[in-house]
C-alpha cells in the first residue's frame, strides 16, 4: 500500500483522513472524530493512530518492538530527561540522536532535548513511536536506574567502611603528630603546609611571611602512607583514590580549644618509578583574624584616599597584584569596613577565604556552571547595594562588573596586573569600551607585600650599608633621611637562633600600596585611550605615590630592608 501524502494544499491533514487510507475498513469508525479524540481512543490500534501521527508531522514512525534502540545511544540523555519527558534514545545517524515520543508537537520537551544534545555538539531527529512500547522502555529503564542508584550507594556505604576502618588503624602517634603539625603551623603564623615525597619519606615545609621553610623533620617512608590517611581522612576524602587531585577542608578545634580551618589538595606525583602523593593545606582566616585598614600598612595619606573611594555610592574599585600579594585581605578589610544593616553586599570567590559576617557570600562552581560572570548575572537580579567579584579573569566577567557599576552598585574586584595605571590598560585589551571604563572606575589600588623585621632580634644597620643605603633612599625620596631609622634583623639573640623569627631576621608582612585615583582629568584621558606611561605620569603629578616609593618609606621608617621592596617592587 503507497504511504498517503502528509499534507494537502499546504496544510496539515486530519488524522481521520489519513487513517481512512491506511485502513478503509475503520472508515466508519473514524467519521467525526478530532486528532485528539483519536490520539487517546482505544477502539483502534495504537499502532495505526501513531503511525498516520508520524505521517500527518512528516517525521519517521519507529516501533521499539520491531526496531530496538542502540544501547550505546543512552548515555547521551540524562536519567531525568527520558523518565520526565517520556522520551526514548534510539539511534545516532549522522550526528543527529533519533529520539523517540509519542507527544511530536510538544515544543518545549523538544527545545530541551536540543539544548541538553548541544552540549554533545550533536543534533535532535523526532521520531514517533506508540505509547505503549515507549511505556515499556522508559520503565525498564527507570528499574535498571534504580538498580544502579542501589549499586552506587552499597559502594558508599563500602567505602565508608573501609574509611572508619582505616580510621581505626591509624595509630595514635600519627594523630597527635597531624595534630601538632597544624598547630606549630598556627603557632608560626604560618599560611600553608606544604608535605612532599622524597626519597627519605615526607618532607614538610611550612610558608611563613611568603617563604617556605624547611621543618626539622622527616617521616619514615613507612609511616608516610598513614600520614596521608590521616589527613584525607581529617578532609574528608576518599582514602582509596591515588591517580588524581582530591579538595577538601578540614575544621579542627585543639584540646586547649583553638579553632583552625584548612584547604587541603591532595595530589598524586612521581617519585622515581613509583607513584605517591603530596598534600598542601591552606590555613583559612576566621572571622576574628580579618584585619582592619588600619593594620595594613598603609601611608595614612593613602588610607584617607581610600576611604573615600569606600563612601562612594557606585562605581568600580580594583584591587591589583600577583597572586600572593593579599589583593583578597586588602578587599575583606574593605568590605568589612563598609558593612552595615542598611546594604545588601554579594560576593563570588574563589574560594572564599575570609567569612566576613553581614556579607552573603558564594564560591565559583566551575563543574556545575556557576562562574563568575553567571554569578554576576544573578546578583544584578537580586537586589544589591554592594558587588564583590574575586577575580576578574576574562572579558564577559570585566564587561558585567563595569555594567553594574555604570547603572547604580558599587563594584570591587582584583586584577593581576604590575601596577595601577596598567589595569585601565588591561580592561580596554579585554574589549571593554573605553567610554564606559572612564565613566565607571573610580579607583586602583595595587599593592604587595614586604617582610616586616623582626622586633626581636632588630639592630642597627651596619655603617657600611648605612653608606650604601642611605643615598639610594634620598635619592628616590627626595628627602634627608635619618640613619638611625635604619635596622636590620640579625636572625640571633645572644648566641642563640632567634626564637620569633627563626633566624630569618623578619617576622609579619606589610603592604606598600600605590592609589590610582581617577580624578576627571584622568578619567577624560581613559575615555580617549591614554597610553599607560601618560596616566601614571597624570596619576604621580596629581600625588600618586609609587609602589617603590611607597616600600622606601617603610625602609626609612625602620619597618622593613631595602633588600625586600626591591625583591617585591622588581619590574
Amino acid at each position: 500500500m503507497p504511504t498517503p501524502r502528509a499534507t494537502r494544499f499546504g496544510k496539515r491533514r486530519p488524522l481521520a483522513e489519513i487513517l481512512e487510507e491506511l485502513a478503509p475498513e475503520l472508515a466508519t469508525s473514524l467519521r467525526g472524530k478530532s486528532d485528539g479524540e483519536l490520539l487517546t481512543s482505544t477502539a483502534i490500534p495504537e499502532d495505526l493512530v501513531f503511525r498516520a501521527l508520524a505521517i500527518q508531522r512528516n517525521l519517521r514512525y519507529v516501533d521499539p518492538r520491531e526496531d530496538p534502540p542502540k544501547p550505546e545511544v543512552e548515555q547521551y540523555l540524562p536519567n531525568n530527561a527520558i523518565t520526565d519527558y517520556q522520551v526514548y534514545p534510539h539511534a545516532l545517524e549522522n550526528g543527529r540522536l533519533v529520539v523517540l515520543t509519542a507527544r511530536p508537537g510538544d515544543l518545549q520537551v523538544r527545545q530541551e532535548l536540543m539544548k541538553t544534545l548541544a552540549k554533545e555538539h550533536l543534533g535532535l531527529e523526532i521520531a514517533v513511536a506508540p505509547p505503549s512500547a515507549l511505556r515499556e522502555l522508559v520503565d525498564r529503564y527507570r528499574m535498571r536506574a534504580q538498580l544502579g542508584q542501589k549499586a552506587a550507594a552499597r559502594r558508599d556505604e563500602e567505602r565508608a567502611e573501609a574509611r572508619v576502618k582505616e580510621e581505626t588503624e591509624v595509630e595514635g602517634p600519627i594523630v597527635e603528630y597531624v595534630n601538632a603539625l597544624i598547630l606549630r603551623a598556627v603557632d608560626l603564623g604560618a599560611s600553608d603546609i606544604h608535605i612532599e615525597p622524597s626519597g627519605q619519606g615526607l618532607r614538610v615545609r611550612l610558608r611563613v611571611d611568603g617563604k617556605l621553610r624547611p621543618e626539622d623533620l622527616t617521616i619514615p617512608p613507612d609511616l608516610a602512607p598513614e600520614v596521608i590517611t590521616r589527613i584525607k581522612i581529617m578532609a574528608n576524602l576518599d582514602i582509596a583514590e591515588r591517580r588524581r587531585p582530591q579538595d577538601g577542608r578540614i575544621s579542627f578545634r585543639s584540646k586547649d580549644g583553638t579553632e583552625v580551618n584548612l584547604r587541603v589538595n591532595v595530589g598524586p606525583v612521581q617519585l622515581g618509578n613509583t607513584q605517591a602523593e603530596q598534600v598542601v593545606m591552606r590555613l583559612l582566616p576566621r572571622e576574628t583574624d580579618i584585619p582592619t585598614l588600619d593594620s595594613l600598612g598603609f601611608h595614612p595619606e593613602t588610607l584617607a584616599q581610600f576611604e573615600r573611594l569606600l563612601d562612594l555610592a557606585n562605581g568600580i574599585i580594583l584591587v591589583t597584584g600577583p597572586t600572593g600579594s593579599g589583593k583578597s585581605t586588602t578587599l575583606a578589610a574593605a568590605i568589612s569596613h563598609i558593612v552595615s544593616p542598611e546594604l545588601k553586599i554579594l560576593s563570588i570567590e574563589d574560594p572564599v577565604e575570609y567569612r566576613i559576617p553581614g556579607v552573603i557570600q558564594s564560591q565559583v562552581n566551575e563543574a556545575a556552571g556557576y562562574t563568575f560572570a553567571t554569578a554576576l548575572r544573578a546578583f544584578l537580579r537580586q537586589d544589591p547595594d554592594v558587588i564583590y567579584v574575586g577575580e576578574i579573569r576574562d572579558a564577559e566577567t570585566a564587561g558585567i562588573a563595569i555594567q553594574a557599576a555604570l547603572t547604580g552598585h558599587l563594584v570591587f574586584g582584583t586584577l593581576h596586573t604590575n601596577d595601577a595605571p596598567s589595569s585601565v590598560t588591561r580592561l580596554l585589551q579585554m574589549g571593554l569600551k573605553p567610554y564606559n571604563v572612564a565613566g565607571a572606575l573610580r579607583g586602583v589600588l595595587a599593592q604587595r607585600l614586604v617582610r616586616k623585621v623582626c622586633p626581636r632580634c632588630q639592630a642597627p644597620l651596619p655603617e657600611e650599608d648605612r653608606q650604601r643605603v642611605v643615598p639610594i633612599l634620598e635619592q628616590e625620596l627626595g628627602r634627608k633621611v635619618d640613619p638611625g631609622k635604619l635596622v636590620r634583623g640579625t636572625g640571633k639573640v645572644g648566641e642563640r637562633t632567634c626564637p620569633t623569627c627563626g633566624g630569618s631576621g623578619y617576622k609579619g608582612r606589610t603592604g606598600i600600596h600605590e592609589l590610582f585615583f581617577v580624578t576627571p582629568e584622568i578619567s577624560e584621558m581613559i575615555a580617549r585611550e591614554a597610553p599607560t606611561n601618560e596616566l601614571r605620569e597624570a596619576a604621580t603629578a596629581s600625588g600618586m605615590r609609587l609602589l617603590r616609593v611607597d616600600g622606601l618609606l617603610k625602609v626609612a621608617e625602620g619597618t622593613t630592608t631595602l633588600e625586600e621592596v626591591m625583591r617585591a617592587t622588581v619590574d
